[in-house]
């Protein structure tokens, strides 16, 4: 695994990526949604992955890491993943943080939940536990699209 995620690392430093978590693309819209890798830290049985703009990607328990010819990496299984990011708002609002937690509901299945100060939403957000479908057997629970030409 270690070795995987450094073969990954030292492209991935100046790349961009959307972040794919059980098929939902986290850390928003646009160009909100291109986040660049810094560093990953495995510390026991948890994966950080930092992005520029303070940013982390955490993946409890992760198996079946693949880093593709594509430049992605997918994490095919693991028992939780979080997203932490703050978007880029009106100059005039303070900065924000927001919290998308997704855990496994098996079958294809998982539970979204969202955290943030609703203080500093520019719109609506539902924050209670949403159930996500995100396809069958083979399709990765985390997967970091390398977005190409960005």
């Amino acid at each position: 695994m270690q070795d995987t995620l450094s073969r990954w690392m030292v492209p991935a430093q100046n790349s961009s990526f959307q972040v794919i978590v059980a098929g939902m693309v986290s850390g928003g819209l646009l160009d909100e949604a291109f986040h660049t890798p810094t560093r990953w830290i495995l510390d026991h049985d948890v994966l950080h992955i930092d992005f520029a703009r303070d940013e982390r990607l955490t993946v409890s328990q992760p198996s079946g890491i693949e880093h593709c010819p594509s430049g992605d990496l997918r994490i095919a299984h693991a028992t939780e993943a979080s997203f932490s990011w703050r978007p880029r708002s009106n100059p005039n609002y303070p900065e924000g943080e927001y919290l998308e937690i997704f855990t496994p509901a098996g079958h294809g299945r998982a539970v979204l939940t969202r955290v943030a100060d609703l203080g500093l939403a520019p719109g609506p957000i539902d924050l209670d536990p949403t159930a996500v479908s995100f396809g069958g057997e083979g399709v990765p629970f985390v997967t970091l699209a390398r977005i190409a030409g960005a």
